[in-house]
């Protein structure tokens, strides 16, 4: 399969997305119905979706900055990240916190805040792909606007860069690009 480095992202981020939601509503289960296997579920669920969420990571980082996308959509990208790591932050922390005290509802409500931010961290992160076509190859996005009759075949690509991508912007190390 002929794909780019970034193209893994969107594959590995389901997994950790409804493992670690699940992990959560698995505990929360477990101190109103103690004696269940719930926490014994959790705990499955905890390590496959800390896992995936390292490769989710891991492949939304390599990613990011290498990705086409349009000024408008940079902020959105950095929003997207930072919650993610903010959400990956409070999860290792409901999981410490579980081990340390597995009868402590304030692993559950971390927990909870953490998948809060998460689902916003996904919803900024679907945004990038359908509204701004984040990660879509600039000359792909051409071809395909011109397919549907949006936009007309052009020639030379500065036409292309200035019809698609908009005005340069800057990025955290001080780089100015148009991408």
């Amino acid at each position: 399969m002929d794909l780019p480095m970034h193209g893994y992202h969107p594959m590995m981020v389901h997994l950790p997305l409804i493992a670690l939601i699940g992990a959560v509503v698995l505990d929360g289960t477990q101190r109103l119905q103690p004696g269940g296997p719930w926490r014994r579920m959790a705990s499955v669920l905890w390590i496959g979706g800390l896992l995936g969420a390292a490769l989710a990571v891991g492949t939304g980082l390599w990613a990011f900055g290498r990705v086409d996308h349009s000024g408008a959509s940079h902020a959105l990208m950095t929003s997207h990240r930072n919650g993610a790591l903010l959400a990956l932050g409070l999860f290792v922390v409901a999981v410490i916190w579980r081990t340390l005290r597995p009868a402590a509802w304030g692993a559950v409500l971390t927990g909870a805040i953490a998948a809060a931010l998460l689902v916003l961290a996904a919803d900024r992160g679907a945004t990038l792909v359908y509204r701004h076509a984040t990660g879509i190859p600039s000359d792909i996005l051409q071809g395909v606007l011109v397919e549907r009759g949006v936009a007309p075949a052009v020639a030379d690509s500065g036409s292309v860069a200035d019809t698609l991508l908009g005005t340069p912007h800057t990025h955290a190390d001080g780089t100015v690009e148009r991408h």
